[in-house]
């Protein structure tokens, strides 16, 4: 081999140089035969490797084309971002509102926590602003009051003019019993029932913040869901490109070097 080529060099040496010549020349053919039957094998499996390759890139490249195209179907790259910012604006305007729904509850909580403290506790509750205000605004106590009054008039007068054992003194005097019997037996059943009302009101000032919380909470994790999904598929969209562009690079490549050999 000659030094820094693909080049040998064959010589011989002896006595008949006529001999010596076509011995050289059978060792150059032998020699040209064999390299182009290695070079056209050699060549032939650089072709199969190429093309191998070039299958398995196309191969892929339509396989990130198709998934490219599904993930595309119904928005471009810039209306998913579009849609983002929209979310990332419509999260931002429900913050507030939240945190107005959860402070409201738990202070719908706390009265009605106290509510039920107050129906509990003996004498409590009977003697609130609220069930005096119930009370006084009941026509049927008012009117039984009235009697009461009226009959207790009409007694110390009759007490007055007749004395305390007068048969007349002692039926103003179970009328009296009776209005007050009356009164008292009505202000329970009212009150038991205004318990019952006051506890339920509570219930459902807290029921309706909460009903309200939990649809407005929805919203706001159904859009940060949304959101996420779109930033991961923007995402794969965006590594998708980069993808298929660098098998179209090597497709290319690839090509031309299959021309080559």
């Amino acid at each position: 081999p000659m030094a820094k080529t693909s080049l040998i060099r064959v010589s011989m040496t002896g006595r008949n140089r006529e001999e010596l010549a076509d011995i050289v020349n059978a060792v150059m053919q032998a020699a040209v035969d064999e390299a182009v039957k290695f070079t056209a094998s050699d060549r032939g499996d650089e072709i199969k490797r190429v093309d191998d390759e070039l299958t398995n890139i196309n191969g892929k490249l339509g396989e990130a084309r198709k998934e490219y195209n599904l993930l595309t179907v119904d928005a471009t790259l810039s209306g998913i971002r579009g849609r983002r910012e929209t979310l990332s604006i419509q999260m931002s305007n429900l913050i507030p509102e939240l945190t107005k729904l959860i402070v409201a509850q738990a202070q719908a909580d706390e009265a009605l926590r106290m509510a039920k403290q107050m129906v509990d506790t003996p004498g409590m509750f009977e003697s609130s602003a609220e069930a005096q205000q119930m009370l006084d605004s009941d026509c049927t106590l008012r009117s039984l009051k009235m009697a009461e009054a009226n009959w207790s008039t009409e007694l110390d007068g009759a007490m007055s003019r007749y004395g305390e054992r007068h048969q007349m003194v002692m039926k103003l005097k179970d009328k009296l019993t009776s209005v007050r019997n009356q009164i008292r037996d009505y202000t329970e059943r009212i009150l038991g029932d205004y318990k019952k009302a006051y506890i339920q009101m509570r219930e459902m000032q807290l029921n309706a913040i909460t009903a309200q919380l939990v649809k407005v909470r929805t919203e706001y994790n159904g859009a940060d869901a949304t959101g996420r999904d779109l930033a991961t598929r923007e995402l794969k969209i965006g590594q998708l490109e980069i993808a298929m562009k660098d098998f179209e690079e090597t497709e290319i490549g690839r090509a031309s070097c299959r021309e080559r050999v």
